[in-house]
């Protein structure tokens, strides 16, 4: 006669236990996790919510860098310019070594109007990370604010010598091409930022703008069709963010 069948294996200890949590309560989020907290308070920023941004993170146990951004951003956007000094005087102090940290301490003063102050942020940065692209970016924005618009696009050729998409140089030196009367420089830039960047509004709006003034219509025809779509898409997802946030 065949054997028995053999009795199904034992379950090891605990098993039962973990059988009894489901999966979905397992991996639910957190909102007290700094991951989610930080993802939220971007969200109510984005949504001009400042207060709520406040809420979230005032009393973080833990200052990170990210954290420390959001905040100075918050006390700015609320106008209160003593806690956004503060902490971006905490933030030049405690991640002294991170370029990141430094960079968001320079914009935070050159946007105050203390441009000297941001310069030697700017350069502290690039002396800890001399390849650190962000930097070279804002750097060049406080020239153009300085008028200096040569210093400027040299640092914005080091943007794109480093990230050959970067949107925002792309934008910023056709604008300065344009300003100088190269319209079709311009619009290579543009065309290059939106073939790298297909959702963004921004070179496509310049792009309108300068084929109009080179009487190419059709292309700036073309130029707008595309702006009403990624518009549409774009409001519809906002809206949908920005009810998930304020519930």
């Amino acid at each position: 006669p065949p054997p028995p069948p053999r009795p199904p294996p034992r379950p090891p200890p605990g098993a039962a236990q973990r059988r009894t949590t489901p999966p979905a309560a397992a991996h639910a989020p957190d909102p007290h996790r700094p991951p989610r907290k930080l993802a939220l308070a971007q969200g109510y920023l984005r949504t001009g919510q400042a207060d709520k941004a406040l809420a979230l993170l005032t009393g973080t146990e833990e200052q990170s860098i990210d954290s420390s951004k959001l905040l100075l951003a918050a006390y700015a956007e609320s106008e209160n310019e003593k806690a956004a000094a503060d902490i971006a005087a905490d933030m030049v102090r405690i991640f002294d070594k991170d370029p990141d940290a430094l960079n968001s301490a320079a914009i935070y003063h050159r946007r105050s109007g203390d441009r000297e102050r941001a310069r030697e942020l700017y350069e502290s940065s690039l002396a800890v990370n001399p390849e650190y692209v962000p930097t070279y970016f804002e750097l060049a924005q406080l020239e153009l604010e300085s008028e200096n618009p040569a210093e400027a696009r040299r640092l914005l050729d080091e943007v794109l010598d480093r990230d050959e998409n970067h949107l925002g140089a792309l934008v910023t030196l056709a604008q300065l091409l344009a300003k100088e009367g190269d319209y079709k420089g311009g619009i290579r830039l543009l065309e290059r930022a939106r073939d790298a960047h297909s959702n963004e509004l921004a070179p496509r709006l310049l792009l309108a703008s300068y084929y109009l003034n080179q009487r190419d219509l059709g292309a700036a025809e073309s130029t707008e069709m595309e702006m009403a779509a990624i518009g549409s898409n774009e409001a519809v997802v906002n809206e949908v963010i920005g009810n998930i946030l304020i519930e």
